[in-house]
């Protein structure tokens, strides 16, 4: 069924991990003082990092998320950013810039 190649049955399924490195390589991500390289949240203000933090790399808010700004990838139901340039992929049900 499965061969050390991740194949299956002649079709190759991409590794995750690979994939995750291939995406924040493509970016390469500045750091910045006041940024966070990940951010996971339910709803605001139950999320990893405060509100008045921006966040460079993966953002996934469940239900509702609220950060600065965003580089990188912004998935969710409801993103929010506040201030600043986002830059990247947002991705949701509702985004409010």
């Amino acid at each position: 069924m499965f061969n050390k190649n991740f194949s299956f049955r002649g079709t190759v399924i991409p590794n995750p991990v690979l994939i995750l490195f291939f995406i924040l390589m493509v970016f390469q991500l500045p750091v910045y003082s006041q940024s966070k390289p990940f951010q996971i949240a339910l709803v605001n203000p139950a999320q990893l990092h405060p509100e008045e933090i921006s966040i460079s790399g993966l953002r996934w808010n469940i239900i509702y998320g609220k950060n600065a700004s965003v580089t990188g990838i912004d998935v969710g139901f409801i993103n929010h950013t506040t201030e600043g340039l986002s830059k990247g992929f947002q991705g949701g049900f509702i985004g409010i810039n």
